[in-house]
C-alpha cells in the first residue's frame, strides 16, 4: 500500500474515533525535534537538552562524545560546600522524567 493511502486510512481511522485535526508535518512533538525526509526521520532532543543545562547553570559547559576516557583521574575543582543535593536530584529528575 502506498505511503499516502496508508496515512489516509490511518487519519480517517483516527477521525472516527477521535476530535482530530491535521495540523501539517510534526517539527517538534513534546520536546523533541523531528525532520523528515522522502527516505527518513530524524529526531533529536537538542532544545530539550538546551533547556536543561540552561536551567542547571551548565549552558557553557563543553560537549564530550564519551564523558570520560578509560583510566581518566577525575580532579575536584569544586568546594564541597557549593554543592547543592536538592539542585543535584532536580537535574536527575529532569533526565529520568523525560
Amino acid at each position: 500500500m502506498a505511503k499516502r493511502n496508508v496515512t489516509g486510512k490511518t487519519k480517517a481511522d483516527l477521525s472516527e474515533k477521535l476530535d482530530v485535526e491535521d495540523m501539517g508535518t510534526v517539527s517538534e512533538f513534546l520536546s523533541t525535534n523531528v525532520r523528515t525526509s522522502s527516505t527518513e526521520i530524524e529526531i533529536d532532543q537538542q532544545s530539550y537538552i538546551e533547556t536543561v543545562l540552561n536551567a542547571f547553570p551548565m549552558g557553557d559547559c563543553r560537549g564530550a562524545v564519551a564523558p570520560l576516557e578509560r583510566g581518566c583521574i577525575v580532579q575536584d575543582r569544586y568546594d564541597e560546600q557549593k554543592f547543592s543535593e536538592s539542585l543535584y536530584r532536580a537535574a536527575v529528575g529532569c533526565l529520568i522524567c523525560h
